[in-house]
């Protein structure tokens, strides 16, 4: 499979998104040498706990918006038409309950791991069991966001693995460990514009060299593409809306409820009614992002409609169609390869220092300073920041790992992590003397669906995004 070569203006637009990024980090590690010592460790975790909303919800939807989702959803759009996108549909029940019933306790007890109420509503051996777990699934979830997306750039670009493995984790580990939360969320900010600009940019041009929108979707139609809804209760169907509304609800739950990574930004806000409010503001975010990769998914079908480029070997794997896409019909347009290798990386840097950020503050509320209760503010704070540059190096040389084992060995790797990785949904209390409350280990049955199909059809020889993680 040839390659094609990025210009040096490519690599001008991918370096300022890079430089940018750790300026972002700097400032930030320079601002907060104004703060008082007495508040440091708060200020390094926690951003002080001052942040508002925008930037807040902005953050979110770059964590979760990864380079495997900008890689992985257009792919599935393309081979397997737009029915995915009805997952959304989980946001719109998913966000106010989290609202009105987890957001509410989280914020009235002001922690830092959310695992501490474990220990307030059980024992502390759940809370170790449940953080040591969060910690696992988490490093080895982040070494193969890292390493997914450099594959498919280093297999339909001169851009290699190496570097890419590098600069992602490098970059990430650097403005994390030296900035804090308030480096990452900033960071994001900026890392979700550039995503979300991208992707729009992509579809703009690749809708302009069809013709036109109508083109575009007479050509998805013609292809049987715009398939939203599929009301089978057939559970061994591949997708389904019930599969997709269902498990999509329980698995956000998780996320947006009570996973670490997100409850811990929405912690930083300065009060309850801007973690609030930026929660309502995922709701069109989230519905924008999926839209927009759904719709470069349908603007790639139109083009190759007839050719697929995998039946024609010029790529290896179905996720590598969105970058052959760029590098195939939109190389011409100085920059714009540039500015989509920005946003695949930008979308690994988000996922790996909000990772980073959120295992060194587990590490430290749940296993050191219970430990060592006399620790002074200044000590935890450089504790944190040693986590977190370990926790990165652990997971470049991961990453790198992964690049020496099979395929087949990798996807067990990830099969791991999603084992690991059990979805503690808690029904907190909303009164003094709340009714017994329980944790209910949950699947993913939509993206279970997802990974079966795929080892099914390809079980040594393909290596699918969606079998990793999906929107």
């Amino acid at each position: 499979m040839a390659q094609h070569q990025f210009t040096s203006v490519d690599y001008v637009v991918f370096s300022l998104t890079v430089l940018t990024s750790v300026a972002i980090g700097l400032f930030c590690a320079h601002s907060r040498r104004r703060q008082s010592t007495s508040t440091m460790s708060e200020e390094y975790l926690m951003a002080g706990r001052s942040m508002r909303s925008i930037p807040i919800a902005l953050s979110l939807i770059a964590s979760f918006l990864s380079a495997v989702s900008i890689l992985g959803l257009p792919a599935e759009i393309f081979y397997f038409g737009v029915q995915y996108w009805m997952v959304v549909t989980a946001t719109f029940v998913v966000i106010p309950v989290v609202v009105a019933v987890y957001l509410p306790v989280f914020y009235d007890l002001r922690l830092t791991s959310v695992y501490e109420y474990l220990q307030r509503r059980f024992s502390v051996s759940v809370r170790l069991i449940a953080s040591a777990i969060y910690i696992l699934q988490t490093v080895l979830y982040s070494a193969v966001v890292i390493y997914a997306p450099a594959i498919a750039l280093d297999a339909v670009s001169n851009f290699p693995t190496w570097a890419s493995i590098l600069t992602g984790g490098a970059v990430a580990t650097l403005y994390t460990t030296v900035g804090g939360m308030k480096a990452v969320i900033w960071t994001d900010v900026f890392q979700a514009v550039v995503m979300l600009g991208g992707l729009l940019t992509i579809i703009i041009m690749g809708t302009v060299h069809m013709g036109g929108l109508q083109v575009v979707f007479q050509k998805a139609c013609d292809g049987s593409r715009l398939n939203f809804f599929n009301w089978s209760p057939n559970p061994t169907e591949r997708l389904t809306f019930w599969a997709l509304s269902i498990g999509g609800t329980f698995t956000s739950l998780q996320r947006w409820g009570v996973g670490q990574t997100s409850v811990q930004r929405m912690l930083t806000s300065h009060s309850l009614r801007s973690a609030k409010r930026s929660l309502w503001l995922m709701l069109p975010l989230t519905l924008l992002s999926i839209t927009l990769c759904s719709l470069a998914g349908i603007v790639i079908y139109a083009v190759y409609a007839d050719c697929d480029p995998l039946e024609a070997c010029f790529i290896e794997k179905r996720d590598q169609i969105l970058p052959y896409f760029v590098v195939d019909v939109l190389r011409h347009a100085y920059g714009i390869p540039g500015l989509f290798l920005s946003a695949v990386v930008c979308g690994t840097l988000s996922t790996i220092s909000s990772n980073l950020n959120s295992v060194s503050a587990v590490t430290l509320e749940d296993f050191i300073r219970p430990r060592k209760r006399h620790m002074t503010e200044k000590a935890a704070t450089v504790t944190s920041r040693s986590l977190a540059l370990g926790y990165g190096v652990l997971v470049i040389l991961l990453s790198f790992g992964f690049a020496k084992i099979q395929t087949s060995q990798l996807i067990t790797v990830y099969q791991l992590h999603r084992i690991s990785k059990p979805k503690f949904i808690c029904a907190f209390p909303m009164i003094s003397r709340p009714p017994r409350v329980f944790l209910v280990p949950l699947g993913d049955p939509y993206l279970e669906s997802l990974r079966w199909e795929c080892c099914l059809q390809e079980p040594t020889t393909r290596f699918s995004y969606q079998t990793l993680d999906v929107y």
